[in-house]
């Protein structure tokens, strides 16, 4: 997931006065002129990069301003190499924050939540693109920790050359960002914009029933911002009905609507987690109506254990609250199978089911 920060401008209030980030206006940091290159920077708005593009053109322009950006952050030793892919554009960006302690213009880092993207004309000094981007939080959390790691380290600037001149020697820029441990994407503004109308027009139908007579069930982020917990356990409750609740065995599809352009995991936006689990409380019945065809037992159960995404594809959570998660679910399954009178061998090839679901085969 990612966002599109569509921005049109940050202001910074300092001893210097307001400085100004925005497209059309003079870049506020103090730069000779040198042609093109890309840094990354601690600037009093956060952590950005900035692009120095002579004559940048109209290509260049729209593409800092209105596609997908793809960032890695690799770091070997001392280094920290952030790479941006922008449309076509490459931006490779090695950094020590002991190279810019004794510049007025970098800030002591602090965990933040945004990247800034710039595209500045190397020649006029005037920012021609800008994009806020949404970090998820582990880019940002390790990004902070290893830019500390750096400041507590000696720092020898001939090593740290001769470091960043073996790993351009060694890399492409796109290994560089193929191999980096951390990862990030955003949307271009077309997504932003196409998902923004899909969540819309999903959130007008919470319950649709489909021609194979599977149901969807929406939960949307009005329902969670309003804490309609009684609304949206009727929406479910309703198939726990004698007569038809064997049609219903995993044959439900539960989404959540309303974050799509929150970089953010479901999972880990606290008010989504604390719904769920509210939510759970009352209606413990997943292992049965919920499908294993799609995510939503999942992030159910990551909601429940608390998890933590420490990477791009990995994630941490607390296995004594999922042994916690899996007995209370079961027994709630084995409750509606017992009521309606299911056969053990049906009672098994669901538990297997739920087992290929969150173990594999």
């Amino acid at each position: 997931m990612g966002l599109f920060g569509d921005s049109p401008a940050s202001f910074v209030y300092n001893d210097r006065g307001c400085e100004i980030y925005a497209v059309g206006e003079r870049f506020p940091i103090n730069r000779k002129a040198s042609g093109d290159g890309s840094v990354f920077e601690y600037l009093p708005v956060g952590p950005a990069i900035i692009s120095f593009y002579s004559s940048p053109t109209m290509e260049e322009i729209y593409a800092y301003n209105n596609e997908a950006i793809n960032i890695g952050l690799f770091h070997y030793e001392n280094v920290i190499e952030m790479v941006a892919m922008i449309g076509s554009n490459i931006a490779q960006c090695p950094f020590n924050i002991n190279m810019y302690k004794s510049s007025a213009s970098v800030v002591c880092p602090v965990p933040v939540d945004n990247l800034h993207i710039f595209l500045v004309d190397a020649d006029t000094m005037i920012t021609k693109g800008m994009r806020v981007i949404q970090m998820p939080p582990y880019f940002g959390k390790n990004l902070h920790r290893l830019v500390h790691e750096q400041e507590e380290e000696d720092f020898d600037f001939e090593h740290y050359d001769y470091l960043v001149n073996a790993i351009d020697d060694r890399y492409t820029i796109e290994q560089i960002f193929e191999y980096s441990e951390y990862k990030m994407y955003s949307y271009s503004k077309s997504e932003f914009l196409m998902m923004e109308q899909m969540e819309r027009e999903k959130m007008k139908k919470p319950i649709m029933v489909n021609e194979d007579c599977s149901v969807d069930i929406i939960i949307t982020k009005n329902d969670i911002d309003n804490g309609n917990i009684e609304e949206v356990y009727n929406r479910f409750a309703r198939w726990l009905s004698p007569e038809i609740v064997c049609e219903m065995k995993q044959n439900i599809h539960m989404s959540i609507c309303g974050y799509g352009t929150d970089i953010r995991e479901l999972y880990e936006i606290p008010e989504v987690r604390e719904f769920i689990k509210e939510l759970d409380r009352k209606f413990p019945y997943w292992f049965y109506l919920l499908s294993t065809e799609d995510e939503a037992l999942r992030i159910i159960s990551l909601c429940y254990c608390n998890a933590e995404k420490i990477s791009q594809s990995e994630f941490r959570f607390d296995e004594e609250l999922f042994v916690d998660f899996s007995e209370v679910h079961f027994q709630a399954m084995n409750k509606i199978i017992s009521y309606i009178g299911e056969s053990e061998k049906e009672a098994t090839e669901m538990f297997n089911s739920l087992q290929r679901y969150f173990f594999g085969d």
